[in-house]
């Protein structure tokens, strides 16, 4: 590379040639030297005897869980990437997703998966078995609660609906009875 060439200003000159709406191919706006000078593995997590389907973090970032095929939910730490126990979630089928229950001091897991059942699960307590929250024919693919409201969430499923549910309630929102 010339010492005088500078990436930042064959950038900008690229965004200013793209708004004024001269055509650029891809190569001429994105220099091939710009972007990831390296990608490398740093660790992996393996403790799940199933395929890995879904990863999330606590609100704080200190905390994060993993659903799996083998229908348990891991609890990790971040900073050393160091499992700090399987909980058990009642599930009969592959967990697809789980989500931290927001304000509940990360002891509280909402998941779902292809048995069609929405559960709460306890991550520290023990006797405190999984309580079932809905089920369904069809397979729940995805929670996530509304920000804010560390009580609702919203599901999508495979009969191409969008539920929203609240813990507050024994139903969900709309009275019925399946998610």
């Amino acid at each position: 590379m010339h010492p005088s060439y500078s990436p930042m200003r064959g950038q900008v000159q690229s965004l200013h040639a793209r708004e004024l709406g001269i055509p650029m191919r891809r190569s001429e706006f994105i220099p091939k030297d710009w972007g990831v000078l390296r990608l490398e593995l740093r660790t992996k997590l393996q403790l799940h005897r199933g395929c890995v389907n879904t990863i999330s973090w606590n609100q704080e970032g200190t905390l994060l869980i993993s659903g799996s095929d083998d229908t348990m939910v891991g609890v990790w730490e971040p900073t050393q990437w160091k499992n700090l126990g399987m909980v058990y979630t009642g599930h009969s089928r592959n967990i697809f997703s789980a989500e931290f229950v927001p304000e509940s001091g990360d002891t509280q897991i909402v998941s779902c998966g292809l048995d069609g059942e929405l559960r709460l699960s306890q991550t520290e307590g023990g006797d405190t078995a999984p309580r079932l929250l809905a089920e369904n024919d069809d397979m729940l693919l995805t929670v996530n609660f509304v920000p804010g409201s560390p009580s609702v969430f919203l599901t999508t499923q495979e009969d191409r609906t969008i539920r929203l549910f609240d813990l507050r309630m024994k139903t969900p929102a709309g009275g019925e009875t399946d998610p």
